[in-house]
């Protein structure tokens, strides 16, 4: 018996806390979703609720089976961030909600996350790259071959190996100039070598990182993916924020057949990282030791964003958030593997989304959000399929990456109108929607 709640005890309390003030009715399950190696099952924590009032329809089918709406948080969070959304989202006509802690989060099972390779595949990069950098004079250069000095006859010692052939030994000095001048008149034949050798390192690296990225997004969507059969569950509406968007948009492209449309919430990870950039931050980090702290903390810890919220909500958010903080480590070591420092995707999603989106798809962010929507213009510039499938991008006022919890106002009725017309809309070739960019107050 003990007097004090455990960490589990703690944050089931929290998370009924934050639920408490809900006017819908809902149920939490914990739903088994696999084995884990030692023989425990797997559960992933979900919260069911009601279904909205029937549709009026013709059809019979629709008036019984509403359409599963699915709600998917980001990282270091749990499905009680949003607590002031359900109530709208779940009083939508022909609709049952579910919310879902992904594996490793929240309250759902904490097992171990795989042991990531990217640092192997960032260990290649780095070492190709200042094999770029020095020369292949190594610590000396040779001096312009113009005035390229002599070595002195006198220090040079013949010793006979055999009775065909001497060999010349130098001392050190003269061992460096005189490999330094084999090196210089063979710089072609060796930069073309090198060359070739940097290029199967990157390429290698390029395939040890998308493994590593291929292994960390299966550890959350294996599970998600058995969750979904296991609640009977055919086709949704998938809506997910952060990392929980862009693990949304990466099912969404592996199983398009089980989204009638997809809702993207402040993803991250969607555009490429501009190599200007990358290299100047690069550079940073290699003459900064405070960035280099930065590095390793980014690395290794769990940011959280501060919330400009009243005191009651904060204390609600921050007792619901450190209680499923303190949970064993498992998904939250996820960061590293998807993402680089500084939140670009390792592979983003810009370029799979113009490759592989195949369903209708919205956009929010919030006005003063992190993240930056102009992406999601540039695919209606495309000449590709993927401007026939995004539909809508909503800037919400007031509001930065947790929009849908700092205002909930602006952003209830947009997510409202997402679903509804997503309902109808599963075929994007009928869609009668436009792209539209919103402002909220």
């Amino acid at each position: 018996m003990s007097w004090f709640p455990t960490k589990a005890e703690r944050a089931a309390n929290a998370e009924s806390k934050i639920l408490g003030g809900l006017k819908v009715k809902y149920e939490t399950k914990m739903v088994e979703c696999g084995t884990a190696l030692d023989g425990s099952k797997l559960t992933m924590n979900t919260v069911i609720f009601s279904p909205g009032p029937p549709v009026s329809s013709d059809s019979e089918e629709s008036k019984n089976k509403p359409i599963p709406v699915v709600v998917a948080h980001g990282y270091g969070a749990g499905l009680g961030m949003f607590f002031r959304n359900f109530d709208s989202m779940a009083s939508i006509p022909g609709v049952q909600l579910f919310a879902v802690d992904w594996m490793g989060m929240g309250r759902s099972s904490r097992v171990p996350f795989p042991k990531s390779t990217s640092k192997k595949a960032d260990q290649i990069k780095k070492t190709s790259e200042k094999k770029k950098k020095k020369n292949c004079f190594g610590s000396h250069p040779p001096a312009p071959s113009s005035t390229a000095p002599i070595p002195p006859t006198d220090k040079i010692e013949k010793i006979k190996t055999s009775p065909q052939k001497a060999v010349l030994v130098p001392d050190r000095a003269e061992k460096d100039f005189v490999s330094n001048r084999v090196l210089e008149k063979k710089g072609v034949a060796n930069t073309g070598k090198s060359a070739g050798k940097d290029s199967e390192k990157k390429s290698s690296a390029t395939h040890q990182e998308e493994k590593s990225v291929t292994i960390s997004e299966d550890f959350f969507l294996k599970p998600f993916e058995t969750w979904r059969k296991k609640m009977g569950i055919d086709r949704m509406v998938l809506i997910g924020h952060s990392l929980g968007g862009y693990l949304s948009a990466v099912y969404a492209m592996r199983n398009p057949e089980r989204i009638g449309k997809l809702v993207l919430l402040s993803p991250v990870g969607v555009p490429e990282v501009p190599q200007e950039k990358q290299r100047e931050f690069e550079e940073r980090i290699r003459e900064s030791r405070l960035m280099r702290t930065a590095k390793w903390l980014w690395e290794t810890s769990t940011p959280q964003q501060h919330l400009e919220l009243d005191k009651e909500t904060i204390h609600l958010i921050t007792e619901y958030l450190y209680s499923i903080t303190v949970l064993k480590r498992s998904g939250e070591d996820s960061l590293n593997s998807i993402l680089k420092f500084g939140a670009w995707a390792r592979v983003p999603l810009k370029r799979r989304m113009e490759k592989s989106l195949r369903v209708p798809t919205c956009f929010v962010y919030g006005r003063h959000d992190w993240m930056d929507p102009a992406p999601i213009r540039s695919f209606r510039k495309s000449q590709g399929l993927i401007r026939e499938y995004v539909k809508a991008c909503h800037i919400i006022d007031g509001g930065g990456h947790h929009m849908y919890m700092e205002n909930p106002v602006a952003f209830n009725p947009i997510i409202v109108h997402e679903i509804s017309t997503g309902l109808q809309q599963f075929d994007p070739k009928n869609s009668t929607e436009s792209f539209v960019s919103t402002t909220e107050t």
